[in-house]
């Protein structure tokens, strides 16, 4: 990687391309190909075909640039509080409120492009060789955007203020990223209280307390076991709330549909998508706050 990458956010403390192996890395564990390829492409321009299609792959010992490999290492596993790698962050504390809010943004972000988006970005059908062109005719696009200046908090106003909870404590040694972070939290769970019920975001924050980042497999009857205590009509919402939380590859047109069919609006889907997503991400983010 040349100067010009790591001179990209000068107005920083962290360069884009490591929060692009970051982005990437957290795709992968949430198994969202369409965020893969999207973020790996970004590194194409900003680093090596090598060291993208490595974290893709989910090989990151084959990855050559010590400091992306020991990013996109730690992001891999960032929802995995008892691995390793996750509690020896490989940064600066100066770096934590930029580097765990990509963790937690995608955390979020790959959830709800596995509930709304297309499983690809690129055409499945392309070869091995024709997907990496393809990604190098990309990143050529892109890349004046990956290295555009931008004025941190030009987006704060979009939301009102609000308090940064404990548990987003982590972004308190950047004012920008903790206004920021404050205040989509509170939009978060106003969009919980639009969607669902308390009972269902009740079940959902009591499953994400015992969760310590493991998957739930292909099997549904973890998810149908919660449910079935709650009120019929609860049910369908519960269910899109929990799948997306803890296995968003696995909500489908019957999920929607379900929901749908119990008078929920496409506003309300957002919500309570939305709300499922952040209260993941943020679990997530809790655990990497400030020795």
């Amino acid at each position: 990687m040349g100067a010009d990458a790591r001179a990209a956010d000068d107005r920083g403390a962290v360069d884009r391309l490591g929060k692009e192996a970051v982005a990437a890395a957290v795709s992968v564990a949430n198994i969202c190909p369409y965020c893969v390829d999207m973020h790996s492409t970004g590194m194409y321009d900003l680093s090596t075909e090598h060291d993208a299609e490595a974290i893709a792959a989910d090989r990151l010992d084959d990855v050559a640039d010590v400091r992306v490999r020991a990013l996109a290492s730690w992001a891999r596993v960032a929802h995995q509080p008892d691995a390793p790698a996750a509690v020896r962050p490989p940064f600066q504390e100066d770096e934590r409120a930029e580097l765990v809010g990509v963790v937690v943004s995608f955390h979020y972000l790959s959830r709800m492009v596995n509930v709304f988006l297309a499983n690809f970005l690129l055409p499945p059908r392309l070869s091995p060789r024709a997907r990496r062109r393809f990604k190098h005719g990309i990143s050529r696009v892109l890349s004046a955007s990956l290295r555009e200046i931008r004025e941190p908090g030009r987006s704060l106003p979009l939301l009102p203020d609000a308090p940064l909870p404990p548990d987003a404590g982590w972004a308190v040694g950047n004012p920008t990223v903790a206004s920021a972070v404050a205040r989509s939290y509170a939009a978060f769970e106003a969009a919980g209280e639009r969607a669902l019920s308390p009972a269902v975001r009740a079940l959902v924050r009591q499953r994400l307390d015992g969760w310590r980042g493991e998957e739930t497999g292909l099997s549904r009857e973890w998810c149908e076991d919660l449910i079935a205590a709650l009120p019929e009509p609860d049910r369908a919402a519960a269910r899109l709330a929990l799948l997306t939380a803890l296995a968003s590859y696995q909500v489908d047109e019957e999920t929607v549909r379900e929901f749908r069919l119990r008078g929920h609006s496409a506003a309300d889907l957002i919500d309570a998508a939305a709300w499922a997503s952040f209260t993941a991400a943020r679990r997530v983010g809790g655990w990497h706050l400030p020795a």
